[in-house]
């Protein structure tokens, strides 16, 4: 099996690479059977993004170039 090179998280060093792998596990639920944790969100919920109005296409199946 070969690598794709793709990095998600990249640390200094490895224990900044632990660290930033902790944070990621901190949004995930421990089994199966157990929620997923509930963490306070603290962007604005009414914040408008406008740089998304250019990353989705106007015509639906319209391939971005």
């Amino acid at each position: 099996m070969g690598k794709s090179g793709v990095a998600h998280f990249a640390g200094e060093s490895d224990k900044d690479t632990v660290r930033l792998v902790r944070e990621l596990l901190r949004f995930l639920p421990q089994n199966n059977r157990e929620k997923p944790p509930v963490i306070e969100c603290t962007d604005d919920p009414k914040r408008m993004e406008e740089s998304l109005k250019s990353v989705i296409p106007r015509v639906r199946g319209r391939l971005m170039t």
